[in-house]
C-alpha cells in the first residue's frame, strides 16, 4: 500500500511500508474454545545470552540516500499526474468539437450518382466479359482435354525418368565407393609393400644373429664360477644397438612423413581454389537456370491464358519449346554436378592421402614400441641367465621347445597338408594338396569390408588376409561362394606358415575342417581336441596355453557345422582342460572364452551363422579375368590352345558369375582338353556345357541306357529334394528313398561323399550348376505326366535360378543329341508341352515394357539356340524399342544373339547406359551394326567401347545415332570419327558432348571424307568457339560434303566465325538447307554478313534460326535487303527472343509483303512488338501478296486490342495462314 499527501505548488509525498518498516497482525477466532494439551517446557540458554546492540555507523548514509531516493519517485509521480490532467482537458476540448459538428446539418453530396453510373457500367462490362469467357470456356475445353492428357503422359514419363535416375545414382554412388576404396586400397599396398621389405630385412637380419647366438642353447654346459662375464656390458650393447636402429627409424619416418605432408596440404589447397571457380560457376549456371525457367513458366501460362486462341496447334508448339529450355537447363545442371563431383572425389582423395600417412607414422611408431618391447625382453632373458651362470655348482640349460623341434612340428604340418585326401573329379575340381603340388595355385581376389567406412575395394586374398592378422590383429571370416577356392587358400595360408614365408607373428597354427569334426559325439576339451586333430607334441601344451595371443586357428566349411555359435545357447568354457560338447567348444573359441586373445580365421558360404561372429569379412571373389588367364595359360602346356581356350571361355560363358571359381575353371580346362583332343566343337553356352560334362560323367559310369536314365531321374529327384527343403547333403536313408540305394557306386562320380563310417557317410552335389542341371533333365526324360512345366518352375522359383534356361536349351533336338546317345529320347509331351510355354510367355512378355522380362526372355532364347525360334517369338508386337539401359555383359550377348537371329533392328536403344564397358560393347558390336538406329542418350562409354562402337558403324547399316549428353570428349570423339568417316551415318546427334576446338578437325575431315553420308548434324552446348566452327565450315566447303542441316546452339559462336560460314554458303560446293544458331551472340557483323550470303545465287539456304542471338532493330534492314532479293530461298526465319522494336518489324513486314518472298514460316516471339506491329502484320496477311503458313509472335504485351488484327486477318479469305501462336 501507499498513502500521497499534497505539498504546497502541487507536489505530492508518498510513503511505503517498505520505508516505515512492516508487521503483522495475529489472526483473532471467535470459534468455540479448544484446551490445548500441557507440553513440557523447555530453556535454551544460547537465547538467555545478553545481546550485543552497537549503533552501525552507516546507517545515516543509508537512510539520506533513502530519502533522496523518495523524493526522485515523487517528483516523477507529481510529472505524471501533471500529464493526466493535461490529456483530460484536450479529451474534453476534442468532445466538444465533435458534438458542435454533430449538430451542423450536412449538405447534399454529388458523389454517390457518379458512383452508380459507374458501377453500372462495370456491371454491363462484367457482363459481356462473363458472355466472353463462357464462349471461350466452351472453345477451350476441348484444347484443355489434350493438354490434361499430354501433361499426365509427360509426368508419367518424368516419373519413370527420376524413378530410373534416382536407381541409377545409388549403383553410381555404390561403383564410385568401390573404386576409391580400390585406389585406396592400392596406395596402401604398395606403402605397406615397401615398409614390410624395409622392415622384413631389419628383422631377419636381427634374427640371424639372435638365432646364431642361442642356436647352442639345448646343451648341458659346465660351468667354471671362476670365470667372469661381464652382462651389464652385453646387455648395453644390445641396448645401445636397438636405440641406434629405433631412433634412426623414426627420423626416416618423420622426415617422410613430413615431406608428404606438406605435398597432401599444399594439394589439398589447390584443390580448394578449383572448388571455390567451380562454385562460382554454379552460381552462373543457377542464373541461367533460373532464367530458363522463367520462360518455361511463361510458355506454360500461355496455353492457360483465357485469351489464347482456340488452336490446338498452340499446344505441341509449346510443349517443344518447353521441352527445349528443360533440355537447356538439365544439361546446365548435369554439367555444374559434374564438375563438384570431380573436385569433392579429388578433395576426398587428398584427404584420405592425409590419412593414410597418419596411419603410416603411427604404424611406424607402433613398430619403435614393439623393438623397444623386445629389447627389455631381451635384457630380462641375459639377466636371468647371468643369475643361474652366477650359482656355484654346475647348471643345466634347457631351452624348450628347441628350434629343432620347432621345424620338426612344422614338418608334420607340412607333410600333413601336402598330403592328398580323396580323389579328384571332373564336378568337384582338384584336391587342394595336388593344385599345391603342381603349382597351378593363384592367389584369389577378395572384397574387403571394412566395419567403419564400409568401403569395398578387390586386393588379393592372400595378402589381405595376412595385413589384417598381423597388422590388426582382427579375426578374419572368409565368404564366398562354392568352389570359390576357399580350402584350398586356407591350406596355402597354413603352408606358407609352415615353410616361413607368411605369419612367422604367430607360434602355433591350427586347422580344423568342421565337416570333418561333425563326426565327433563325445564330450571333449580343448587340450584333446588339439592333441588328437594337429601335429602339437604335448610337451608344447603348456607354453601354447599360456601364451594364446601367438595362436592362429584357422576353420573351414563353417556353413555345414551341425552345431549351433549362439552364445545364449551354451554355457561358455574358459577352462582348456574341461571336457564340453563340440558345439560349446567351437562357440567358446570363436567368442574368446578359451585361449582368448588368440586369432582365427574362418571360412564359409552365407549363412546365419556368420551373425554371431565378430571380425573383419573379405568376400572370396575367386577369379577375375586376369587370374583365369593366368591359370589357363598354366592348365594347358600348349600357348596356343591355352589361348583358344580362354578366348573361347570369355566370349561364351566368362559373364556368369560361377567362372570366377577355380573349380569351375578346373572342369572347363579338363572337358576343353578332351574336346580338343577328339577334335570337337566346344560348347557355345552353358547348357551345352553341362551336357558335355554329363555325358562324359555317364560314359565313366558304364551303365546301359536303361540304367542310365534311372540314375538321372534319381539325381533329379535328390536334386530337387535338396533345393526345396534346403538341405546341402543327404544321408544313406534318404539317397534310398529316390532310388540311389543301388546306384551308390556310380552315384559317386556325381556327388560328394564325406566321411569315413558307412553308416554316418553323407551325399551332397559339389556343383549347384550340376545339381539344376539334373532337375532339368529328370523333367523332360521323365515318363510321367502329372506336373506341368509351370508347376515345376514355380515350385523351384527362387531355388533353381537357371532351371527354365536349362529345360529351353534342351528342348531343341540339336542341343540335346549328345544326352539322347546316352539316356535315349525324352518326353515328347513334355518337351511340346515346354516348347509352347515358351513361345506364349515369351510373346505376351516382349509386348510389355519391363526391360527385365525383356532380358530373360532374350537369355531362353540364347540358350536354345534356334534362329527360327527367336523370329517365331518376336514379331511385329514386340517392343525392342524400349530402352535396354544398364546392360550386365551375360544381358549383352543375350540381346546381340537375338538381334543377330533377326536380322536387322530399327531401333537400339541403351538411353542411360551409364557404365558402358568395352566388353560389354563388344558383345553388342554385331547387334550395333545392324541396327538402323542406335540411341546412346545420357550414356557414358569408356574408350575401348568407343572404338567398338566405331568399328560396328563402319560395317553396318547404321543411318541415325544419338550420343547426346554422353560426355564424350575429344579424344573419345576422334577415336569415333574413325568409323564415321566411311558408314552409311545420316544423322548425327552430339548435343553436350563436351566438344571443344579440337573436335572441329576431326569433324570436318568427317565431312569431307567421300564416303561418308552424314546428312543431318547437331551439336547444341559443345563449347567449340569460333576457330573450331572455322575448322568446321572449311569441311562444308569440301565437294563431298552432303550434310543439309546444322544445329549448333550455344556454342560459344560470336560474329567473327559467320564470315566463314557466309564462305561456304555461298562456295556452291555447300547442300546446307537449315542453320540453327539459337543462344550465339551473332550481333549486327554477323547478321550482315548471313543476310550477304542469302543474296547470292549459290545459296541453298531455306531455314535460319537467330533464336535468343542477341540481335537489335538494327539488323533488320539487313533482313529486309535479303528477303528483298530474288535469289533469297529463305522460306523459315526465326528472330524470336531478340529486341527488334517496332521500327524493325516494320522493315520486315515491308520485306514479307514483296510478292514471291519465300518465307512461310516466321517466328517473333518475346521480341518487344506493339500494336503498330500487330496491325501490320494483320495487313500483310490480308493483302493475299504473303506466303506465311506459320506466325508465332507470342510473349509481345499488345493486349486485345493487338491480337484482333490478327484474328481479322486469319478470318480473310486471301489469308494462307495454317498456324498461329
Amino acid at each position: 500500500m501507499s498513502s500521497h499527501s499534497k505539498h504546497p505548488g502541487g507536489r505530492a509525498s508518498s510513503f511505503s511500508s517498505r520505508s516505515m518498516g512492516s508487521y503483522s497482525i495475529p489472526r483473532v477466532g471467535y470459534g468455540p474454545t479448544q484446551v490445548a494439551p500441557i507440553t513440557a517446557v523447555t530453556v535454551n540458554q544460547s537465547l538467555l545470552v545478553p545481546l550485543k546492540i552497537d549503533i552501525d555507523p552507516t546507517v545515516h548514509a543509508v537512510r539520506k540516500q533513502e530519502k533522496e531516493q523518495i523524493m526522485k519517485l515523487n517528483n516523477r509521480f507529481a510529472s505524471f499526474i501533471d500529464k493526466v490532467r493535461h490529456l483530460e482537458q484536450q479529451n474534453k476540448m476534442l468532445e466538444t468539437k465533435w458534438k458542435l459538428l454533430q449538430q451542423e446539418t450536412a449538405t447534399p453530396s454529388e458523389v454517390e450518382p457518379m458512383l452508380k453510373a459507374y458501377v453500372a457500367s462495370l456491371q454491363r462490362q462484367l457482363d459481356c466479359i462473363t458472355s466472353d469467357k463462357r464462349r471461350l470456356d466452351m472453345e477451350n475445353s476441348a484444347m484443355h482435354k489434350n493438354v490434361n492428357d499430354n501433361k499426365t503422359k509427360y509426368e508419367q514419363e518424368i516419373n519413370k525418368r527420376s524413378h530410373a535416375e534416382n536407381e541409377f545414382v545409388m549403383i553410381k554412388k555404390d561403383v564410385d565407393m568401390g573404386y576409391l576404396s580400390k585406389l585406396e586400397l592400392e596406395d596402401l599396398l604398395s606403402s605397406l609393400s615397401e615398409e614390410f621389405n624395409f622392415l622384413k630385412a631389419i628383422y631377419d637380419a636381427e634374427l640371424f644373429e639372435l638365432r646364431e647366438d642361442m642356436k647352442e642353447t639345448s646343451v648341458v654346459v659346465q660351468m667354471d664360477n671362476s670365470r667372469a662375464l661381464n652382462m651389464d656390458q652385453v646387455v648395453s650393447e644390445v641396448k645401445l644397438q636397438y636405440e641406434e636402429l629405433a631412433a634412426r627409424g623414426r627420423e626416416e619416418a618423420e622426415s617422410w612423413h613430413r615431406i608428404k605432408f606438406d605435398q597432401m596440404t599444399a594439394e589439398a589447397d589447390q584443390y580448394g581454389n578449383e572448388l571455390r571457380s567451380a562454385k562460382n560457376e554454379i552460381a552462373e549456371l543457377n542464373r541461367i537456370i533460373s532464367r530458363l525457367q522463367n520462360e518455361i513458366a511463361a510458355l506454360k501460362a500461355q496455353t492457360i491464358h483465357p485469351s489464347t486462341p482456340p488452336l490446338f496447334f498452340q499446344h505441341s508448339t509449346l510443349e517443344q519449346q518447353i521441352a527445349e529450355a528443360e533440355r537447356h537447363g538439365d544439361a546446365a545442371v548435369i554439367d555444374a554436378k559434374a564438375r563438384i563431383k570431380d573436385l569433392g572425389d579429388a578433395l576426398q582423395k587428398a584427404k584420405r592421402d592425409m590419412a593414410r600417412q597418419l596411419r603410416e607414422y603411427q604404424e611406424l611408431m607402433n613398430v619403435k614400441l614393439a623393438l623397444d618391447i623386445e629389447i627389455s625382453t631381451y635384457r630380462k632373458l641375459l639377466e636371468g641367465e647371468e643369475e643361474r651362470l652366477g650359482q656355484d655348482s654346475a647348471v643345466n640349460i634347457k631351452a624348450v621347445p628347441t628350434r629343432e623341434d620347432y621345424i620338426m612340428e612344422k614338418n608334420r604340418i607340412l607333410t600333413h597338408v601336402l598330403q592328398p585326401k580323396g580323389t579328384s573329379s571332373l564336378l568337384s575340381g582338384d584336391l587342394s594338396a595336388n593344385v599345391i603340388n603342381s603349382c597351378m595355385y593363384i592367389s584369389l581376389q577378395t572384397s574387403v569390408a571394412q566395419e567403419r567406412d564400409r568401403q569395398v575395394g578387390s586386393v588379393s586374398l592372400d595378402s589381405a588376409v595376412c595385413t589384417t592378422l598381423c597388422a590388426e590383429r582382427k579375426n578374419v571370416i572368409l565368404v564366398g561362394p562354392e568352389g570359390a577356392g576357399k580350402t584350398t587358400a586356407l591350406e596355402k595360408l597354413v603352408l606358407d606358415w609352415a615353410k616361413g614365408e607368411r605369419l612367422q607373428s604367430f607360434t602355433y597354427v591350427f586347422h580344423f575342417n568342421l565337416k570333418e569334426l561333425n563326426g565327433l559325439q563325445e564330450m571333449l576339451s580343448l587340450e584333446t581336441l588339439m592333441l588328437r586333430h594337429s601335429c602339437v607334441p604335448p610337451d608344447s601344451m603348456t607354453p601354447l596355453l599360456q601364451n594364446s595371443e601367438h595362436v592362429l586357428l584357422v576353420f573351414d566349411d563353417l556353413h555345414v557345422f551341425s552345431h549351433s555359435l549362439d552364445p545364449s545357447l551354451h554355457t561358455l568354457c574358459a577352462d582348456p582342460s574341461q571336457a564340453v560338447s563340440l558345439g560349446c567348444l567351437v562357440a567358446s573359441l570363436l567368442h574368446g572364452s578359451l585361449l582368448k586373445g588368440a586369432s582365427f580365421v574362418v571360412a564359409s558360404r552365407q549363412s546365419g551363422r556368420l551373425k554371431f561372429l565378430s571380425g573383419t569379412q573379405m568376400e572370396v571373389l575367386g577369379f577375375l579375368k586376369p587370374q583365369r588367364e593366368a591359370y589357363f595359360n598354366r592348365a594347358f602346356t600348349d600357348p596356343t590352345l591355352a589361348n583358344k581356350a580362354i578366348a573361347h571361355l570369355e566370349k561364351t560363358l566368362g559373364f556368369y558369375e560361377f567362372c570366377s571359381s577355380p573349380r569351375f575353371c578346373w572342369t572347363v580346362c579338363s572337358l576343353y582338353k578332351s574336346l580338343m583332343n577328339a577334335g570337337e566343337e566346344l560348347p557355345e553356352t552353358v547348357s551345352q556345357l553341362c551336357v558335355g560334362v554329363l555325358v562324359y560323367l555317364i560314359q565313366e559310369v558304364l551303365l546301359t541306357t536303361a540304367c542310365s536314365r534311372e540314375l538321372m531321374l534319381a539325381l533329379g529327384k535328390m536334386a530337387s529334394h535338396c533345393f526345396l527343403n534346403q538341405h546341402l547333403s543327404c544321408t544313406r536313408e534318404e539317397l534310398g528313398s529316390f532310388g540311389l540305394e543301388k546306384f551308390l557306386e556310380a552315384a559317386a562320380v556325381f556327388l560328394q561323399v564325406d566321411g569315413e563310417q558307412l553308416d554316418t557317410r553323407v551325399f551332397s552335389f559339389p556343383s549347384q550348376l550340376m545339381q539344376e542341371f539334373l532337375i532339368a533333365v529328370s523333367y523332360l526324360w521323365s515318363s510321367a505326366s502329372t506336373e506341368g512345366v509351370e508347376e515345376i518352375l514355380e515350385k523351384h522359383r527362387g531355388h533353381a535360378k537357371l532351371l527354365d534356361s536349362f529345360l529351353s536349351a534342351l528342348s531343341e533336338p540339336v542341343q540335346r543329341r549328345p544326352l539322347e546317345t546316352v539316356l535315349g529320347e525324352p518326353n515328347a509331351d513334355r518337351v511340346a508341352d515346354f516348347k509352347r510355354w515358351l513361345k506364349s510367355s515369351s510373346e505376351e512378355a516382349l509386348r510389355g515394357y519391363h526391360k527385365d522380362q525383356h532380358h530373360h526372355y532374350f537369355h531362353l532364347l540364347h540358350q536354345a539356340q534356334s534362329k527360327s525360334l527367336v523370329k517365331e517369338v518376336i514379331t511385329i508386337t514386340a517392343r525392342m524399342g524400349i530402352s535396354y539401359a544398364d546392360l550386365s555383359l551375360q544381358e549383352s550377348v543375350a540381346l546381340n544373339y537375338v538381334v543377330e537371329c533377326l536380322g536387322e533392328m530399327e531401333k537400339l536403344n541403351l538411353y542411360l547406359s551409364r557404365n558402358l564397358t568395352e566388353e560389354q560393347v563388344e558383345a553388342l558390336a554385331p547387334a550395333m551394326s545392324l541396327s538402323h538406329q542406335i540411341m546412346l542418350m545420357d550414356s557414358r562409354l569408356s574408350s575401348g567401347a568407343v572404338a567398338h562402337l566405331a568399328s560396328a558403324l563402319s560395317r553396318g547399316i547404321t543411318t541415325e545415332l544419338d550420343l547426346s549428353q554422353s560426355q564424350l570428349g575429344d579424344e573419345k570423339f576422334k577415336v569415333l570419327c574413325a568409323g564415321l568417316r566411311d558408314c552409311k551415318l545420316t544423322t548425327l546427334k552430339l548435343q553436350v558432348c563436351r566438344l571443344t576446338e579440337l573436335s572441329c578437325d576431326d569433324l570436318a575431315s568427317v565431312l569431307s571424307s567421300s564416303t561418308a553420308r552424314l546428312q543431318r548434324l547437331a551439336m547444341r552446348h559443345n563449347q567449340i568457339g569460333d576457330r573450331g566452327f572455322v575448322k568446321l565450315c572449311s569441311g562444308l566447303r569440301s565437294p563431298h560434303c552432303k550434310l543439309q542441316e546444322l544445329q549448333i546452339q550455344s556454342c560459344k559462336l560470336t560474329a567473327a566465325s559467320m564470315g566463314a560460314l557466309s564462305a561456304a554458303l555461298t562456295s556452291g560446293q555447300s547442300e546446307l538447307r537449315k542453320v540453327d544458331l539459337t543462344l550465339n551472340s551473332i550481333g549486327l557483323p554477323g547478321v550482315a554478313s548471313l543476310c550477304e550470303a542469302l543474296q547470292h545465287p549459290s545459296c541453298k539456304l531455306q531455314r535460319l534460326v537467330f533464336y535468343d542471338c542477341s540481335l537489335t532493330g538494327e539488323s533488320c534492314p539487313h533482313f529486309k535487303e535479303a528477303l528483298m532479293s530474288k535469289h533469297c530461298r529463305l522460306s523459315e526465319l526465326d528472330l524470336s527472343v531478340n529486341e527488334l522494336g517496332q521500327e524493325g518489324a516494320l522493315l520486315l513486314c515491308h520485306a514479307l509483303g514483296r510478292p514471291g518472298c519465300p518465307v512461310e514460316k516466321l517466328g517473333l516471339q518475346r521480341c518487344d512488338l506493339n500494336k503498330p506491329v500487330f496491325e501490320e502484320l494483320g495487313s500483310l496477311l490480308r493483302s493475299g501478296s504473303s506466303l506465311l503458313k506459320s506466325l508465332s509472335v507470342g510473349l509481345n504485351k499488345v493486349g486485345d486490342q493487338g491480337v484482333k488484327h490478327l484474328w481479322e486477318a486469319v478470318a480473310h479469305p486471301n489469308c494462307l495462314l495454317e498456324e498461329l501462336e
